[in-house]
């Protein structure tokens, strides 16, 4: 009996499940893995919130559990041909493994760990002569002395998981005190978190704009298929929190010189087949990397997707798992098409707490904000609306896009404005019990 061919994706994000609604199109099976041994409380909440969505919309997907044992997700695995294995976030290293083991497109298990890891990454770039940032592992015999003499007394700094996504558990130090207040924060984290998190590393804050570079890779080419530049900002207690993620329209020289440093990196990398998306800041010295994530750019599913040619850049991507000549055209100029629209995602920030009576319309939104697309939420009426201390408590992220950029400044300053008031005209407050 012939074996139906199949879909896998690891442990799914919201943008790398997207690639399973292609199902039809190319004909295979949609399969969830859940990685247990991978999975924290919060990471598991996302993912069974992806999975709720996939299957209203794929009401026949198939959804494995590996039990904490690969060999359970093999054997499970046995009865499809498997076409592609997509992993997401911390199921990098578990991907490569599996993908070896079934004999499908993937990258070295030899060299996973040091893609996915923050420092690891960095130590190669160094030795290739590439440019990269100066960093230290927290170990157990650290000392606040050790960090400040090794970066010779230069705030601030960022410490953060080498294993770390979405800039959870990310900080920004100003000084000793505060440095002192994060390692302490670290070592007091339960044991299966800090396997999950990997050690802490702790590196130099480079100043200027931060870029995210989209790739997807294919028997070892790369193709940039988007560019954008983050806006960010710290709460009080020094997170780093997403606000704004800006579509770049024009190819500059600037632009060509950041294609080029992440076309060297992933070189570097020895990366063969998937997407990336590299997080880099240019300052004075030119681009150094600050992180790779081997994923699709996370987050809000856009309407005004960036394409490569007729092709949304997560079916762009399978199309590269799948090996498919339908790609092969595109490799002869690797630097993306630019959009037609400019295009925003916009991280929601709640200033305070409470119970959310209503939410308002799409129409109410759209007549506000002459831009605005869509909108990803988090919260729904009658739940509680988190203050936002991080990237897990922001209660949702808003798609504006047009071919005025001046009109989303406007849309965006309207918005930053009505979040300072506590975004009671979007989120509407349940009157207190007296």
């Amino acid at each position: 009996m012939q074996k139906l061919d199949a879909v896998v994706s690891l442990s799914p994000g919201d943008r790398s499940s997207h690639m399973l609604d292609l199902y039809k199109k190319y004909k295979f099976i949609p399969i969830i893995l859940r990685v247990r041994q991978m999975e924290t409380p919060e990471i598991a909440k996302d993912i069974d919130d992806v999975i709720a969505k996939l299957k209203k919309r794929i009401p026949k997907i198939v959804v494995i559990d590996d039990k904490g044992k690969m060999k359970h997700a093999i054997k499970a695995l046995s009865d499809f041909n498997v076409r592609a294995i997509v992993p997401y976030e911390e199921t990098v290293p578990y991907g490569d493994k599996l993908a070896k083991i079934l004999k499908i497109a993937g990258n070295d298990p030899k060299t996973s760990l040091l893609r996915k890891n923050k420092d690891s990454l960095n130590q190669l770039l160094a030795k290739k002569g590439i440019r990269s940032i100066k960093s230290l592992i927290l170990k157990s015999n650290t000392t606040v002395d050790k960090i400040v003499a090794y970066f010779k007394n230069h705030f601030p700094l960022v410490l953060k998981p080498v294993y770390g996504s979405s800039s959870v558990n990310v900080f920004v130090v100003k000084n000793q005190k505060e440095l002192a207040e994060k390692i302490n924060f670290f070592r007091t984290l339960d044991r299966k978190t800090l396997k999950i998190l990997g050690d802490i590393v702790i590196q130099e804050f480079i100043t200027g704009t931060e870029y995210v570079a989209n790739y997807i890779s294919n028997n070892g080419r790369h193709i940039l298929t988007d560019l954008w530049y983050y806006e960010k900002f710290k709460d009080a207690d020094g997170k780093v929190i997403y606000h704004r993620t800006n579509l770049i329209k024009k190819l500059t020289p600037l632009t060509k010189k950041i294609a080029q440093y992440g076309f060297a990196v992933l070189n570097a990398m020895k990366y063969n087949v998937g997407p990336t998306h590299l997080e880099i800041k240019v300052d004075r010295h030119g681009p150094v990397l600050i992180e790779a994530n081997l994923r699709i750019m996370g987050g809000l599913f856009f309407k005004n997707e960036p394409l490569v040619g007729k092709y949304p850049t997560y079916e762009f991507a399978l199309l590269a798992y799948f090996n498919s000549p339908l790609i092969e055209p595109f490799f002869k100029n690797p630097v993306y098409q630019p959009n037609p629209n400019h295009v925003t995602a916009y991280t929601l920030y709640s200033n305070q707490s409470y119970k959310i009576k209503s939410i308002v319309s799409d129409a109410y939104m759209k007549k506000t904000f002459p831009t605005f697309q869509q909108w990803k939420l988090y919260v729904k009426a009658g739940g509680f609306l988190q203050k936002t201390i991080d990237y897990i408590t922001f209660p949702g992220e808003i798609e504006f896009a047009s071919p005025d950029a001046k009109k989303i400044e406007a849309d965006c300053a309207k918005l930053n404005a009505i979040e300072k008031t506590g975004l009671q005209s979007i989120f509407i407050k349940e009157p207190l019990k007296r």
